[in-house]
């Protein structure tokens, strides 16, 4: 699955353009992006302020049209990328998750490659999303998730529960139902990834299809 991790170098490197180009952009403009902008941006067809045309700002203008060209280039890159693996033939047991699509099932195989390297279930720490907790004496406190485990890997499956809460008709659904009246927000999207890590592990692992339970 080299398809998964291409697109997560070039999201990466997609989002730091960006907020690169949007900082830049505060400095001789009013900060907005949108695609058109940059595209103006990229062709030197934008209207700048002609106070802002001058030094120093003509160096911020000039970093702007190299930025903006190469956020159309990176989006661009990601588009053709996300075709490809949409045309990707899921061979994979984990494909039968409902809501675990072409892409997040590319990426999740990507970076984990080998799920036999995770012995159990409690290996939701192979994503950082395992709880941690500080006891001391009879009071116990979370303190989030550890974060331990690979960044892609936990932002594809948090990612994929927040699309699955509001799709429905998937195994993260009762898991929801059970628990929002307790979680709220983001502490909720968080508890239905981890549940979504458990359910990826348990048919990567056994390398049998999803199962309703």
């Amino acid at each position: 699955m080299q398809s998964g991790h291409s697109l997560e170098f070039v999201d990466d490197l997609l989002t730091r353009c960006r907020n690169r180009f949007q900082r830049t952009l505060f400095l001789v403009d009013d900060g907005r992006v949108t695609r058109e902008k940059i595209k103006e941006i990229a062709r030197g067809e934008y209207a700048f302020d002609q106070e802002y045309v001058k030094l120093p700002y003509a160096e911020a203008i000039y970093e702007l049209r190299e930025l903006a060209a190469l956020v159309l280039e990176l989006q661009e890159r990601r588009e053709r990328l996300v075709k490809e693996m949409e045309k990707i033939v899921p061979d994979h047991a984990i494909f039968t998750i409902p809501g675990i699509g072409a892409i997040t099932g590319a990426v999740i195989l990507a970076r984990v490659v080998d799920f036999s390297r995770f012995p159990s279930a409690e290996s939701s720490v192979f994503c950082g999303l395992d709880p941690v907790v500080e006891r001391s004496g009879s009071r116990t406190t979370s303190r989030g998730i550890s974060k331990r485990g690979d960044r892609y890997l936990r932002k594809a499956l948090y990612m994929a529960a927040l699309a699955m809460i509001a799709n429905r008709n998937n195994p993260v659904t009762r898991f929801y139902d059970e628990h929002r009246d307790r979680l709220r927000g983001k502490k909720m999207v968080i508890a239905c990834a981890r549940k979504l890590a458990r359910i990826v592990w348990s048919v990567g692992y056994h390398n049998r299809p999803f199962e309703v339970r």
